[in-house]
């Protein structure tokens, strides 16, 4: 069809629609960014410029766990779709995952700084599942150019410094809907002898 450009046919929908669900794909560490076809819009004009990704969000404080939150900084990543767990509260593991689109003529961001109620600070990494990685480590975007790199590469280091103002968390007790217990056990010392 062109350079970079493939027409895929399913012999049903619901394959199609799977196949969108699981997407992104990656064809030799490469991403392979999927669209519905438009038989409206000229392949000579055909451009993909947004992605389906699931990211998820590490480190995350019990504090975080907060649907408003977790909206805010999805806002700074794409259109959001799903977060799973719905309520971001998890029940097993402090991990949410969200499943978004993403403009990929933007880098790929790597992490928030997140306050904390003690009045700290929390790196949140974002894990971004099937990411490619033949990615650029200098300008992390997808759709990579030799002549921006260097450019973007500096622009989010500058980014990066101010965002240690912390931009998200903006936190206080009347938006916690939910308490936070600690609990102290106090175990007993015992000693226990081993037989020789």
């Amino acid at each position: 069809m062109g350079p970079n450009l493939f027409v895929f046919k399913f012999s049903t929908d619901k394959e199609q629609i799977e196949i969108m669900k699981k997407a992104p794909w990656t064809v030799k560490g490469y991403l392979l960014a999927m669209e519905i076809y438009n038989p409206k819009v000229p392949l000579a004009d055909a451009k993909i410029i947004y992605q389906n990704w699931t990211v998820k969000f590490r480190n995350l404080q019990l504090e975080h766990l907060n649907v408003s939150l977790i909206d805010e900084i999805i806002q700074d990543l794409g259109e959001k779709f799903a977060i799973d767990p719905p309520n971001a509260h998890p029940r097993i593991s402090i991990m949410v995952k969200a499943r978004i689109q993403m403009n990929l003529t933007s880098p790929v961001k790597r992490g928030a700084w997140l306050r904390t109620t003690s009045r700290g600070e929390a790196w949140v990494k974002y894990h971004w599942e099937k990411k490619p990685y033949h990615i650029c480590d200098q300008c992390w975007m997808v759709n990579h150019s030799d002549d921006n790199c260097e450019k973007v590469a500096l622009q989010q280091q500058l980014d990066s410094m101010s965002q240690r103002s912390m931009k998200y968390g903006v936190w206080n007790k009347k938006i916690m809907k939910w308490k936070l217990l600690l609990m102290v056990i106090r175990v007993p010392l015992c000693r226990i002898q081993v037989p020789i």
